[in-house]
């Protein structure tokens, strides 16, 4: 296959997070009807209508009610008049009311109906009915919530009975012939309870059976909390007033990071290039906990839903250093030496960026630069430092030219050989025009300059996209000739991982299973050596060429090697391009051939390497690599108040299964 497996991990992983919203059921919650009558024993009679709105097939619907002092008896399930089939199930802490049905595309409204007792507390002066109307169990919002409270029979004055509404929300809650407290709440976001306290003179029961005994009188007690009562913090809250500003924090720091890493990048390429990892990283996780914010807002999750996400990407990264250890690990080598003080082979060194960069099995654009380098030390190329013409008299630099040596094939790898017939092509012609460029005859066939190059790049954009790929194509081929990649690889495992823990999550919270899926994204971005594997052989020749570039990092190691020893030299210049350290290389040759004065032919320059200096060379090489990753670039185009929650009842509900 043409594509790499990491193509495949990242597609496999994509089409998970769409397939799993694709597959998501889809209801509505329409209007509610809460209805709570109280007998004089104390006792409620409940009664829950609740409409859904079905935008799929589902077969059955539950009510979770959470556990308490409180009784739950005689229960009873309608669709209309009709009872439906139903079963009652411990879930955690809940009682979980299921009933079954068919539905498909269209509206149905349920009636739950059970007895409450022991929800009412009442002191010698007053009864006191704290109820949650609605929980924070439910995942969809509500657009209308009413109901009312009966009381066994009529107070003599309606002030005698006092209610709240929790919390501050867009509703209204009244009384209506000295019996009945009704009360109506609009739009009422998901995981958002709703919560009605009534409290009303003791004599109202005739007995307190089925009520719970508190000593003393408790009005002004009750009337004192809710005048004063300011609710602690729930996780809810703590979640998002106490993490949202980490979010942003990390947000901030991943964005300004990066853009001062791309500052750096441009002074310094190498310590842009670790920062840039750390700084990517950090951006992505900003952009993360950016949506995450987003779904809470949009009541898509709550904040204290969050709580697992911790655990799921614990466990995400477990797995994915398991399957590192398992099947990532590179098979045990051993060579005796600390450095490795000359190029351990003789092969491209773009086949030696293949070799570094295992998860995609391919060489980056710096590596044509080395290439072109590697032809001067056989004897095909010379590179010659010139000044460019100035317009106008203030424009001008420099410029390379491209002398060609030796016009055979000989000796070359079939990389190198394409390298070379782009170079001889285009010295043999070069484009005239400024508006409407043409290819003209060149008057110095065996000269280009690096300008005129990249003036053919640009100018076939298509052919150049083509060349590049059949180039990539065969260091690709090369390195996997040698049998440097192993067969053994991590990236399926770890996608069935993902898939597990992803079904896992999905129950908690859709989000996290998002989640899960950016954070896999991420773990193979980071880390994108980790899951492929190379043989014995290529796991052998990557440490040797890492102990290279441990001895060229090494500048007491550099300083030492004599300017006369060239030779050597630009085969550190040549390697330390796809090895990553070609700064420090550059460096360590300035400081080398800064005082020297002899007359010594260099493979790669025109003249005496006297001349040479390596703040040059590290133009020419940037030079080099800006055309060729040009090749790439240029080939395409009155009512409720605040508090509350200490009331009973609430939880939520839900519809699912399969059409």
């Amino acid at each position: 296959m043409k594509s790499n497996k990491a193509k495949i991990t990242f597609t496999l992983l994509f089409f998970l997070v769409f397939s799993s919203f694709a597959s998501a059921k889809v209801y509505y919650l329409d209007k509610a009807l809460v209805n709570m009558q109280v007998s004089e024993d104390a006792s409620i009679d409940v009664t829950e209508t609740i409409s859904f709105d079905f935008k799929d097939s589902f077969t059955f619907a539950y009510r979770d009610i959470p556990s308490g002092e409180w009784k739950i008896t005689d229960i009873s399930v309608y669709e209309g008049i009709n009872p439906l089939k139903y079963e009652t199930l411990n879930h955690g802490s809940d009682l979980r009311i299921k009933w079954y049905y068919q539905a498909n595309y269209q509206k149905k409204t349920f009636t739950i109906k059970y007895r409450l007792t022991d929800a009412i507390h009442c002191y010698s002066d007053v009864c006191d009915l704290n109820w949650k109307m609605w929980g924070a169990g439910w995942e969809k919002p509500l657009k209308d919530l009413e109901g009312y409270v009966i009381l066994p029979k009529n107070v003599s004055d309606s002030k005698e009975v006092y209610t709240w509404g929790h919390p501050k929300m867009n509703g209204k809650i009244g009384m209506l012939e000295n019996k009945k407290i009704i009360y109506q709440v609009l739009d009422i976001p998901a995981n958002q309870w709703v919560e009605v306290r009534t409290v009303f003179p003791r004599d109202v029961l005739s007995e307190t059976t089925y009520a719970l005994a508190k000593e003393g009188a408790g009005l002004d007690k009750i009337v004192n909390e809710e005048k004063n009562y300011t609710p602690p913090m729930d996780k809810d809250d703590y979640m998002l007033y106490f993490f949202m500003p980490v979010f942003f924090a990390v947000w901030g720091i991943g964005f300004f990071g990066g853009i001062g890493t791309a500052i750096i990048s441009k002074i310094n390429p190498s310590v842009g290039h670790k920062l840039g990892k750390i700084w990517g990283i950090l951006f992505i996780l900003g952009f993360i906990t950016l949506f995450s914010l987003v779904f809470i807002f949009s009541g898509a999750v709550t904040p204290s839903g969050l709580i697992y996400l911790p655990l799921f990407a614990i466990l995400e990264v477990i797995g994915f250093a398991l399957v590192w250890y398992i099947w990532g690990r590179e098979p045990p080598v051993d060579t005796p030496s600390i450095y490795e003080r000359e190029p351990p082979y003789d092969y491209s060194p773009a086949v030696v960026d293949a070799l570094i960069h295992q998860n995609t099995k391919k060489p980056r654009t710096e590596s044509m630069a080395a290439e072109l380098l590697d032809l001067c030390l056989k004897g095909k190329l010379r590179i010659k430092q010139i000044k460019k013409d100035k317009i106008f008299g203030i424009f001008g630099g420099e410029d390379y030219e491209i002398h060609i040596i030796d016009q055979s094939d000989s000796g070359l790898c079939r990389s190198e050989e394409l390298l070379f017939s782009i170079i001889k092509k285009t010295a043999k012609f070069r484009y005239a025009g400024l508006f409407l460029p043409r290819e003209v005859p060149d008057e110095t066939p065996d000269i280009v300059t690096l300008d005129e190059l990249k003036k053919y790049l640009r100018a076939q954009p298509h052919t150049t996209r083509l060349w590049v790929e059949t180039w990539t194509k065969y260091v690709s081929e090369d390195a996997k000739k040698r049998e440097f990649y192993s067969n053994k690889t991590g990236n399926l495992p770890f996608i069935t991982f993902t898939i597990v823990l992803f079904i896992a999550a999905f129950y908690t919270s859709l989000f996290i299973s998002f989640a899960l899926v950016a954070e896999a994204i991420i773990l193979t971005l980071a880390f994108p050596d980790a899951l492929p594997n190379r043989t014995v052989k290529g796991a052998e020749h990557y440490l040797k060429w890492m102990k290279l570039k441990k001895f060229l990092s090494d500048f007491s190691n550099l300083r030492n090697m004599p300017p006369d020893a060239i030779v050597l030299w630009e085969k550190y210049l040549v390697y330390s391009i796809p090895l990553g350290v070609a700064d420090k290389v550059q460096h360590a040759m300035d400081e080398v051939f800064k005082d020297y004065t002899g007359n010594i032919r260099s493979s790669i320059y025109l003249g005496a390497a006297s001349g040479f200096s390596a703040a040059s060379f590290s133009s020419a090489v940037g030079s080099f690599s800006s055309a060729f990753s040009t090749a790439t670039s240029t080939s395409g185009s009155g009512g409720f108040g605040g508090g509350g929650g200490g009331g009973g009842g609430g939880g939520g509900g839900g519809g699912g299964g399969a059409g």
